[in-house]
């Protein structure tokens, strides 16, 4: 029976604006959905610390610096974050909430903070706050428009906003060449941390983070850019919104996530695809607490002439429904949970240009023809003999082996791509290897377990012997789509430079 014939519009998008000064309506929903972060210490108060953050999800997910929210240096946390929002833009923020910490990053300098409690200490019902788009930091060029917004202490505890533009790019040490951190000229302050960086159409590019004093009283100021934050994002925040694509988690602009693949040969029909019975697809949810795999196999059709199967995710198996709307010109692939309710995956004709196709996931509730936004989804029909594996099925640690075949997706500067990675052959140290392609381009790789630091490695060598390298451990190996840090390797080194994030799923 045929779910969804029409796509339901769920997000309004920040529109563009040439001028570098945002709309009114923009700034006052950044204004709305950034918030002020004060943590606890050891005995449960204040201590005396604050940044900023930007709610990124309706749901109550805050985006800032690790350091807002804990000591980089110890790797301790603060238990319980007080979280205040705006009221009135001339008052200072109020206290509402109560957040935890749900993931973060001590390297790189950033954290998720989720809404959990209000003032009274008591769990919060289904939120539904104002929140900002992300947008695409790897397009930045120097001398693009800025804002920033947060508390930056200067002249009260009210918001602050500043804008500048794009001052340069360093790497990872702040003094070498890469995209790790973006320099900006936007006046700032303390309070700043971990508030957001806003491209000239509104969407988040990145977080402030520091503000470096140099020679004869200059002063530069850093933020980290979105592109590093998508390893946190894309597996830990649900119902997140890409500014201008409609894209979710594991799948970012300028390269990311499986754009820039060509299709493979056979492994999807044309468009609009031919869905028969007999046929077998991949389903994968991303970025939200319904991620994970599914086979799907397709056995009959219902009464509509759409096609109909059965869904099978680990001991799990469902009912599910794929079938062409023509009168929107998309594909819907569903699984039908057995309380009536569904996960729907949705691709359009500009969502192909890929291998597997890269769409949006819905949940829908039973009977509901309306559904929410709850991340990214991806499918792809599988070839014969495909035995429909996950990375999540593999367990830890891994057990890589010929004839797997992976898709490594780099977030990183310079390296924004996804990779087909099959691995055909052992190579002289036994480790399964193959040739990995993107596009036209193609590469030596190698996977393999290096168990004296507990991670899965999977390097990428150009012919002039640098490479790139995905490293994963075991908690980043949580579900169909592991989460990882990308390095950069010159030709002969032994150690690599931070350049991003990545993921790496088995196709």
């Amino acid at each position: 029976m045929r779910l969804r014939s029409v796509l339901v519009a769920l997000f309004v998008s920040l529109l563009g604006f040439a001028s570098a000064q945002l709309p009114r309506a923009t700034r006052d929903l950044i204004t709305r959905s950034t918030v002020m972060l004060l943590p606890t210490g050891k005995d449960g108060k204040l201590d005396g610390s604050l940044g900023s953050g930007s709610i990124i999800s309706p749901l109550g997910y805050i985006l800032t610096n690790y350091h807002v929210v804990g000591d980089p240096d110890t790797r301790e946390l603060s238990e319980w974050i007080q979280v205040r929002v705006i009221r009135f833009v001339d008052q200072e923020p109020e206290f509402r909430y109560w957040g935890q910490v749900v993931k973060a990053d001590p390297n790189l300098d950033l954290a998720i903070v989720k809404i959990v409690q209000d003032t009274q200490e008591k769990p919060v019902g289904p939120l539904n706050l104002p929140y900002v788009e992300l947008g695409d930091s790897g397009s930045l060029i120097i001398g693009d428009p800025i804002a920033v917004f947060g508390y930056q202490g200067t002249g009260g505890m009210t918001l602050s906003f500043s804008n500048g533009s794009v001052a340069g790019f360093t790497g990872e040490s702040r003094d070498g060449s890469g995209r790790q951190w973006i320099k900006h000229d936007a006046q700032t302050g303390p309070g700043n941390s971990g508030g957001g960086v806003y491209d000239e159409t509104g969407a988040l590019i990145g977080v402030h983070t520091v503000g470096v004093a140099g020679n004869n009283n200059s002063r530069t100021a850093f933020f980290r850019p979105i592109a590093l934050a998508w390893g946190l994002i894309t597996p830990n925040v649900p119902r997140f919104v890409v500014h201008g694509q409609g894209q979710g988690s594991g799948s970012t602009p300028s390269g990311g996530g499986s754009q820039g693949t060509p299709q493979t040969a056979g492994s999807t029909p044309g468009w609009p695809p031919a869905l028969a019975v007999g046929q077998n697809w991949n389903l994968e949810f991303r970025g939200s607490p319904n991620a994970g795999a599914w086979a799907v196999a397709l056995t009959g059709k219902d009464s509509d002439g759409d096609t109909t199967g059965t869904a099978s995710s680990g001991g799990q198996n469902r009912k599910s429904s794929m079938y062409y709307d023509s009168d929107n010109d998309r594909v819907w692939l569903e699984v039908i949970q057995s309380d009536g309710s569904s996960l729907g995956c949705v691709i359009s004709p500009a969502d192909i240009a890929s291998a597997p196709w890269a769409g949006r996931a819905y949940t829908f509730k039973a009977g509901s023809t309306t559904g929410d936004r709850i991340g990214d989804c991806t499918f792809g029909l599988r070839q014969s003999g495909s035995t429909g594996t996950s990375a999540a099925s593999l367990g830890w640690p891994p057990r890589l082996s010929v004839g797997q075949t992976w898709i490594v997706t780099f977030q990183a500067a310079g390296q924004n791509a996804a990779w087909i990675v099959p691995l055909t052959e052992k190579d002289n140290q036994g480790d399964p290897a193959g040739t990995a392609t993107s596009g036209s381009r193609t590469r030596s790789a190698f996977a393999y377990y290096y168990a004296k630091n507990d991670r899965a490695l999977f390097d990428l060598y150009d012919t002039d012997k640098t490479s790139i390298s995905c490293a994963v451990g075991p908690d980043d190996a949580r579900g169909a789509v592991w989460n990882g840090r990308a390095y950069a390797y010159a030709a002969g080194a032994t150690s690599g430079e931070l350049i991003g994030t990545c993921t790496a799923s088995l196709r």
